[in-house]
């Protein structure tokens, strides 16, 4: 039926050759990313670039996300990996530092 190498359980896809089973499929961002609510915009670049900042959540988290944007070749707008997220626990000491900042 199979050979010196055939073992019935990598047929039916159960297990890999190493004898263990496959990686299980990651769940889709659409199903753990909840829908951003967008708190700020600030245009930059000449209207090239967008600072956002938004309040998501994943895995049921809640944080907020600081992020530079770009608009592409299409005209639609994209996240660049330039950007910070905050846990809500931390909001008050990066505002307190921001705040500090303004008075420089």
């Amino acid at each position: 039926m199979g050979g010196p190498n055939y073992h019935p359980s990598l047929t039916d896809g159960t297990f890999d050759r190493r004898g263990k089973p496959p990686p299980q499929s990651k769940p889709s961002t659409a199903s753990t990313q909840g829908d951003a609510q967008r708190l700020a915009t600030i245009a930059r670049k000449d209207g090239a670039e967008e600072l956002r900042v938004e309040a998501k959540t994943f895995n049921n988290f809640p944080y907020y996300d600081i992020r530079v944007w770009f608009k592409s070749d299409g005209g639609e707008w994209r996240p660049t990996k330039t950007g910070v997220t905050i846990k809500p626990r931390e909001l008050d000491d990066v505002i307190a530092a921001l705040s500090k900042a303004r008075g420089r």
